[in-house]
């Protein structure tokens, strides 16, 4: 990712995504951010409060499913992979896209990864430079 002081027309344009309500994160996202630090990205995104949905109901229920179908997606002592069950659900709660710096797995029965996970699920998984170009999203 690009820290907001290297790259702030990327961040621009994420903003504006933010504004427009096409882009959303659960916020366990935004927790595990500032859990682990990351080069300023936390506190930008402390500006966009509107881009962290809070778990509710449908969005706990979702989260259940995906561990129950999925048990190898939740590694318990990995700190930066505790928010991905409930990206996935999310974004299978409301039809949106994942995207994820991860490939897929290339072991069955292995650590199920973000786009193992959307795959099982029929969510729509990008790499961020796609995502980026499906955006129109420029550096």
């Amino acid at each position: 990712m690009y820290p907001p002081d290297v790259a702030p027309g990327f961040w621009k344009q994420v903003a504006e995504l933010i504004a427009a309500g096409r882009l959303v994160s659960p916020d366990i996202v935004r927790d595990e951010l500032l859990r682990v630090g990351d080069d300023g990205l936390a506190d930008w995104l402390g500006q966009y409060p509107g881009l962290f949905r809070d778990l509710d109901d449908a969005l706990q229920l979702a989260v259940g499913a995906v561990v129950d179908a999925l048990p190898n997606f939740v590694q318990s002592e990995a700190t930066l992979t505790r928010a991905d069950p409930f990206v996935v659900a999310l974004a299978r709660l409301t039809g949106g896209v994942v995207v994820a710096a991860e490939k897929p797995s290339k072991s069955p029965g292995t650590h199920t990864k973000v786009p193992d996970a959307c795959a099982h699920f029929s969510v729509r998984c990008l790499r961020l430079h796609d995502f980026m170009r499906e955006s129109g999203i420029r550096l």
